[in-house]
C-alpha cells in the first residue's frame, strides 16, 4: 500500500519485521546463551481494522489504519505470501475491512474491500490463489447500481447530520438515540414513511457490512418508526392516467405545447411512457450524468414488410433493478389508434435531425429533461381540467398497469411488462380509480 502524507498526521514508518536484528545485535549474542523464543507476530483482528477504518466518519485523519495495514503486511514473507503462522489468525474478514475511512465518496460503508491483495491461501501444489479480488467481487455483486449509489446519498445525508447534531459521536457503531433523532429529523422534513425506512435500510446496511451491532433493530428505533407509520400515512395518492385520459393529453399538445416538433415530441414520450410502461427518468434525464443511462436512439428498431412499418421494438438496457439484464418490448402498429406509440415514434424521428444520442432531443440537440417533461405534463393536465397535485409523471405507468388488469391480462405478464421485480406491481393496479 502507498503512503500517503496526510495533513495534520506523523508519517507511519514501516515497522521492523518480527525476529529481525541488525548486524551488531546479531555478533552481541552470547554463544552458548539460547535463542530467545520469537514472540507469534500480532495480526490485526476485523475488528481492529473496521474501528481504523470508520473510526471517524466525518472526514478526520487518522493514522491508526495506516498502522495497521503496514503491520499486516510488515507480517508478510518477502515474496508476497502469507507465512503458516500467519494464515491461521488471518481470516477474510481482515481483508474485506481494508476500507477508505470515510462515507462519502468512499466504499467502506457498502462493503467494498480493498484492490490490494492482502489475504491469499496456499493451496496444496505451492501455488496461491487470491480470495479477497473474489470476495469483493461478491459484495459489489450482492448490490445493484441503482441501491449502491442510493445507499451513498443516504449515508451521506445521515453524515450531514450526525456532524451538525452530533459531532462528537461516532457514527460506526451508531446509537439508537442517533438514529431515532435522525428519523424524528428526515419526519421534519416531510419526508414519506418508505422514503424514512429507505434510510434506515441503508444505515443499517452499513453497520452490517462492516461487522458492527445494527442499532436500528433495537426495540425503540421500531417504535419510533412505528409512530412516523401511525402519523403519516404512505397511502399513494397518484391516480392512474388511463387511455381516455392520454388521448385528451395527447389532443392538447397543439392548444398548450409551443413549436410541432415539440409537440411531436411530447407525443411519442407520452405514448411510448404508457404502453412500455416506463419511468419518466427511463426517457428524460435528470441529471448529465443521465445521458447514456435513458432510452437511446439506438435501442429503437422498427419492423417493416413490404417498405411498410409494422412495429417498433424496445430495448430496455437501464431500469430499475435490471442488474445488466435487457429486456425488449414489441409494440405492433395500430393505425387506427391515435395514440399509438409506434405512428408517435415514426412523426417524431421524421422530423429529428440528431442519428445518435439519447432517443428524445430538442432541435439544439440537447437531451429531454425529467423538469421540462415534467413542468409540460402539468401544463396539460390543467388544460384538460386535471389536478396536477394527482397526477404525475409515474402516472403514465400506474395507468398502462390498471388499462392491462382491466382488460384481463394475467398478472404475470404484467409484472413482467413492467419489469417489476417483486409484487410490488399489485400496488399500481388502482381498480376503484379506473
Amino acid at each position: 500500500m502507498p503512503k500517503q502524507k496526510k495533513k495534520g498526521s506523523t508519517k507511519v514508518s514501516e515497522p521492523v519485521a518480527p525476529g529481525r536484528r541488525g548486524r551488531n545485535a546479531s555478533r552481541a549474542k552470547a554463544p552458548n546463551a539460547e535463542s530467545p523464543a520469537v514472540e507469534a507476530p500480532k495480526i490485526p483482528t476485523a475488528d481492529e481494522i473496521a474501528t481504523a477504518l470508520i473510526a471517524n466518519l466525518s472526514g478526520r485523519q487518522d493514522t491508526t489504519l495506516s498502522s495497521l495495514i503496514t503491520q499486516l503486511r510488515g507480517n508478510q514473507s518477502t515474496d508476497g505470501q502469507v507465512t503458516q503462522g500467519q494464515a491461521e489468525h488471518m481470516t477474510v474478514d481482515d481483508a474485506t475491512s481494508s476500507q477508505p475511512s470515510s462515507v462519502n465518496g468512499a466504499s467502506s460503508a457498502l462493503g467494498s474491500t480493498s484492490h490490494g491483495s492482502l489475504v491469499k491461501q496456499k493451496s496444496s501444489n505451492g501455488s496461491t490463489t487470491s480470495l479477497d479480488t473474489v470476495t469483493n467481487k461478491l459484495l459489489q455483486a450482492s448490490l445493484s447500481n441503482s441501491t449502491r449509489a442510493s445507499y451513498q446519498r443516504m449515508l451521506n445525508c445521515y453524515e450531514q447530520f450526525c456532524q451538525e447534531h452530533f459531532p462528537q459521536s461516532s457514527l460506526l457503531p451508531s446509537t439508537h438515540i442517533m438514529i431515532a433523532h435522525f428519523i424524528s429529523y428526515l419526519f421534519m422534513k416531510n419526508y414519506q414513511p418508505s422514503t424514512i425506512a429507505s434510510y434506515v435500510s441503508a444505515i443499517s446496511y452499513m453497520h452490517k457490512i462492516n461487522f458492527k451491532q445494527d442499532p436500528t433493530d433495537s426495540f425503540f428505533v421500531k417504535k419510533v418508526l412505528k409512530g412516523v407509520q401511525n402519523l403519516r400515512g404512505s397511502y399513494d395518492s397518484r391516480l392512474p392516467i388511463t387511455k381516455e385520459i392520454l388521448s385528451k393529453l395527447i389532443s392538447a399538445t397543439e392548444f398548450v405545447i409551443h413549436g410541432r416538433y415539440n409537440q411531436l415530441l411530447l407525443k411519442s414520450m407520452m405514448s411510448l411512457a404508457f404502453y412500455c410502461f416506463l419511468r419518466v427518468g427511463e426517457m428524460a434525464l435528470k441529471s448529465s450524468s443521465d445521458r447514456n443511462k435513458v432510452l437511446q436512439l439506438s435501442d429503437l428498431k422498427f419492423d417493416y414488410s413490404m417498405q411498410i412499418a409494422t412495429g417498433m421494438t424496445v430495448k430496455m438496457q437501464y431500469y430499475k433493478h435490471s442488474n445488466s439484464q435487457t429486456k425488449t418490448i414489441f409494440i405492433p402498429i395500430n393505425c387506427n389508434n391515435q395514440m399509438c406509440p409506434v405512428k408517435a415514434m415514426l412523426n417524431y424521428l421524421n422530423i429529428a435531425k440528431h442519428n445518435t444520442g439519447p432517443l428524445f432531443q430538442f432541435t439544439c440537440g440537447t437531451p429531454v429533461s425529467y423538469a421540462y417533461f415534467n413542468s409540460s405534463l402539468k401544463s396539460l393536465l390543467n388544460f384538460i381540467g386535471l389536478s396536477a397535485q394527482l397526477y404525475k409523471g409515474h402516472s403514465f405507468r400506474i395507468g398502462a398497469a390498471t388499462s392491462a388488469a382491466a382488460e384481463g391480462t394475467a398478472l404475470p405478464v404484467i409484472q413482467q411488462m413492467g419489469r417489476w421485480k417483486s409484487n410490488a406491481f399489485k400496488n399500481y393496479i388502482r381498480m376503484n380509480n379506473f
